[in-house]
């Protein structure tokens, strides 16, 4: 863990890769979040963490900015996640936006999670996006018990098919 290559003879950090890799070793954490990205590199370092970590319970991505090839890279990450993941939370810059397909990516590598209970995306949402969200509530197995959208622009349409899902579904 991180105590170990703080007190071992490790005494230079020469990068964010090897910070990866040894994180990436560790199977004990349940939280991470991540603030202030610029693209998702960092997801494919991580890669293997993300596999390896069957105690991953919640993601948060925070004040970023991650674009198209970042929020492919982030559902993937998701995707590789074992089952284990309750909480995700996603909050862009508002003139950062990632387009409808991105978003609707991440939203299907969500529905491999079946344990997932609270949800969050921030300045992301439009009509598209909502109408991709209503799709995996409705049509999945996940036990969600809360949803923040705060800072999105749903439409009435978009916020029809959200309370729909929400109202037709298990949850």
């Amino acid at each position: 863990g991180w105590l170990g290559y703080f007190i071992g003879n490790n005494t230079i950090c020469s990068g964010i890769e090897k910070f990866c890799r040894g994180l990436s070793r560790n199977r004990s954490i349940q939280t991470i979040t991540f603030r202030y990205l610029s693209d998702g590199e960092t997801f494919q370092m991580m890669s293997q963490f993300f596999k390896r970590n069957h105690n991953l319970m919640e993601i948060e991505v925070r004040e970023s900015a991650l674009g198209a090839e970042g929020s492919r890279l982030l559902s993937l990450a998701i995707g590789g996640c074992s089952k284990s993941l309750t909480r995700f939370a996603l909050s862009l810059y508002e003139d950062r936006r990632i387009g409808d397909v991105e978003l609707v990516d991440i939203i299907v590598s969500l529905s491999m999670h079946p344990q997932l209970e609270k949800l969050g995306f921030s300045a992301i949402f439009g009509r598209n996006e909502s109408m991709a969200l209503a799709t995996l509530l409705r049509w999945t197995t996940i036990e969600l018990q809360s949803l923040d959208l705060n800072n999105n622009e749903i439409d009435d349409e978009g916020l029809e098919a959200l309370v729909g899902a929400l109202a037709n579904g298990n949850k």
